[in-house]
């Protein structure tokens, strides 16, 4: 069954809920395949992509979105529970894809505060979207501004390093502005983040 919701003011389009999965079973399920690939991607300073690729197809990367938007309705014990067992196989993957996830919980925090976010979760949901943000250098203070312009905003920042941006679809930065944009990793950031080490 297919409904509609609305979650401050916006209506979205929610999908039937599919059966629970179980993730720390799947994460069990992928653990080897990532373990023998772990070896050869600290030792050539490499990228898991081939790990990132496998938790798309499993839409790992939805899995702490609500059912109701399409995502995998993981709790946060759940959420725990399979991140330490992606780090027992694979740290460089387990440590990339939690800072995804921490964006993904921080949003849904914000949906059950009456935030308007429940469209981007959805499509996070609906696309697999990966997430990266360098929130350790934007904690207290922008190290950016994001000036308007016609057709959006003009953000200029020099960013630190982000974790799993090698394979990120969205940056989610936070400029000194009431307004947070969501723009593409550069190609500098991502040539960046292999230089720096798988995990990075």
């Amino acid at each position: 069954m297919t409904s509609t919701i609305a979650l401050n003011g916006s209506a979205v389009a929610s999908v039937a809920s599919p059966s629970h999965t179980d993730w720390l079973a799947l994460a069990r399920e992928l653990g080897p395949g990532f373990a023998a690939r772990a070896a050869a991607h600290d030792a050539n300073d490499s990228f898991p992509e081939e790990n990132y690729r496998e938790l798309k197809e499993h839409r790992f990367f939805s899995a702490g979105i609500p059912a109701e938007l399409g995502g995998g309705g993981a709790s946060h014990r759940e959420l725990c529970a399979m991140l330490h067992e992606l780090g027992r196989h694979c740290g460089a993957t387990a440590l990339a894809f939690s800072m995804h996830t921490h964006l993904v919980g921080t949003m849904v925090w914000s949906l059950r505060q009456g935030a308007p976010v429940a469209p981007l979760l959805k499509r996070i949901a609906d696309e697999q979207l990966v997430l990266v943000t360098n929130g350790a250098s934007d904690w207290l203070d922008s190290s950016g501004t994001a000036e308007r312009v016609d057709g959006g905003y003009r953000v200029s920042a020099r960013k630190m390093f982000s974790s799993g941006s090698a394979g990120a679809d969205l940056l989610l930065p936070a400029p000194s502005t009431t307004v947070r944009r969501m723009v593409r990793p550069s190609c500098t950031s991502r040539s960046r983040s292999r230089r720096r080490g798988n995990g990075a």
